[in-house]
């Protein structure tokens, strides 16, 4: 027997069994936290600048370590996330507190670095 869509929703509606609990809350979307990404993007572009003033005091372009230090500078927005993370998150994700998310994360950062060489 082929139902159409609408009777098929009615007779879902009717054999289905009802809900246990309370109705669902409504989400309101977060608000953006502004001094948090301004801190993000304040570190992420300066430790490029860096990287950059860096490579430029080396020969530009032309130098030898043109493309590690590329690489490495396509880190730093990573870099910056673990670092500043823990300590802009109101809601951490472990017991441990900041300071143990932060060494978490920079070791596991310290140990994928040389994998993208």
């Amino acid at each position: 027997m082929i139902l159409s869509i609408d009777e098929s929703e009615i007779t879902m509606q009717t054999t289905s069994q009802p809900s246990i609990g309370a109705p669902a809350a409504v989400i309101a979307p977060a608000k953006v936290n502004w001094p948090h990404v301004a801190w993000f993007l304040g570190l992420a572009f300066g430790l490029s600048w860096l990287a950059d003033l860096v490579l430029y005091w080396n020969g530009g372009l032309t130098s030898p370590m043109t493309g590690l230090l590329l690489q490495f500078q396509m880190l730093l927005p990573a870099f910056s996330a673990m670092l500043l993370g823990p300590f802009s998150s109101r809601k951490a994700p472990s017991i441990t507190g900041p300071t143990a998310q932060l060494r978490a994360g920079l070791s596991i950062f310290t140990c994928c670095s040389p994998f993208s060489i």
